[in-house]
């Protein structure tokens, strides 16, 4: 009797009982009759499974590639802010790099990260070295004269300008806008989508505190946050801009 067409490999065909069952199906159970008819069962296929878990398409290299992203771009990051006053910049190209992974980009690292750092150099670091001046206001000098003024203002100051520099550098990152329209936009996304801002600020406060208790984590923190973060802002971005997935690198608002 010929074999069953089938998409596995299968045991040759005999009736059952006939000569050292081990042997003749392989060690696996012998065929199901139905009717008088033989129908093989399949054998796993180890091999498949083996490649799909080590394979270039397999589970263990995705996340192995995962890790070394985030590794790369952190040094990148820690890198480029060396200088300080170029923090902005770097952040901005970290997040262009890890929002293009969300979007299943080709992973360019080091060509997307100077790409993005030239690119929005002038307004990131303007951005950056703003916020740097206020908080330096509200919180690095005496205001003796207006405390319980200053102290009632600084809380929601604090949380505002903390808000708005969470979420302006990957709007930077996917937009191509100008300062003072990132600002606004930064304003009302923070606050329009409170949810999300919740959720970047506790993602942001875990690496914090991870960093903290195993200070070896800082080689990898920002990367870390970033990555985790641009799933939250790819997504609220895409109410707002739904091609934004695209090829297109920056996005005009």
């Amino acid at each position: 009797m010929g074999h069953e067409r089938t998409g596995f490999r299968a045991a040759e065909c005999r009736p059952y009982g006939t000569g050292n069952d081990a042997s003749v199906w392989g060690g696996i159970l012998p065929p199901q009759t139905d009717g008088g008819q033989t129908r093989p069962i399949a054998r796993y296929n180890l091999e498949a499974d083996v490649y799909n878990f080590f394979g270039m398409d397999g589970v263990l290299y995705k996340i192995a590639t995962l890790i070394y992203n985030i590794m790369v771009l952190s040094l990148l990051w820690l890198l480029f802010s060396i200088p300080l006053f170029t923090i902005g910049a770097s952040t901005t190209a970290l997040f262009f790099v890890t929002t293009r992974l969300i979007s299943n980009h080709e992973r360019y690292l080091w060509r997307d990260f100077w790409s993005s750092f030239k690119s929005n150099f002038r307004q990131a670091t303007l951005t950056w070295l703003m916020t740097a001046a206020i908080g330096f206001v509200l919180f690095g000098t005496d205001h003796s004269t207006f405390r319980t003024l200053v102290l009632l203002a600084r809380i929601p100051l604090s949380i505002e300008l903390v808000l708005i520099s969470i979420y302006i550098y990957p709007i930077y990152a996917r937009f191509d806008v100008k300062l003072t329209d990132a600002v606004k936009s930064a304003f009302i996304m923070a606050n329009r989508h409170i949810l999300t801002s919740v959720c970047c600020m506790a993602v942001a406060l875990t690496v914090l505190l991870a960093a903290y208790l195993y200070p070896i984590f800082l080689l990898a923190a920002m990367g870390v946050y970033a990555y985790s973060s641009s799933f939250l802002f790819m997504r609220l971005f895409r109410k707002y801009h739904p091609e934004i997935d695209g090829d297109n690198s920056n996005i005009c608002a």
